[in-house]
């Protein structure tokens, strides 16, 4: 076997993306034509795999006119950046401090304390 070089390497791995990106398409415009064949049948889930490209090949192949920009408006990305930082605020938990923690712990330990120490004496006494 030939030592590949980092040249051949790059030339196999750009081949590779390429025949990967085409073969998006192909799918893509493949789940169009089955969608538009029946859309009561069409599985949206096909759509995942298909990534931008995919989409893309889908979108026009179905009809809808696609934006050729890679990047959204700055209006766009604020939003998403509020609603991002909406979404952590919903995540966040609120944290108890310690020693209410610690307190409501000793609390039922002492309850369950004194309730097995009075089941045990009238059991046995």
């Amino acid at each position: 076997m030939a030592d590949l070089t980092a040249e051949d390497f790059s030339r196999a791995a750009a081949e590779a993306i390429a025949e990967a990106s085409r073969s998006r398409e192909e799918l893509g415009r493949d789940l169009a034509a089955t969608f538009m064949a029946d859309p009561t049948t069409f599985d949206p889930s096909g759509l995942r795999r298909l990534g931008q490209t995919g989409l893309r090949s889908f979108a026009m192949a179905v009809g809808v006119s696609v934006p050729t920009s890679q990047t959204p408006p700055p209006g766009i990305k604020q939003q998403i950046a509020s609603s991002d930082a909406a979404d952590w605020k919903l995540q966040e938990s609120r944290i108890v401090p310690f020693k209410i923690v610690g307190a409501i712990h000793g609390a039922l330990a002492g309850v369950t304390a004194i309730a097995a120490i009075s089941l045990l004496s009238w059991l046995f006494g």
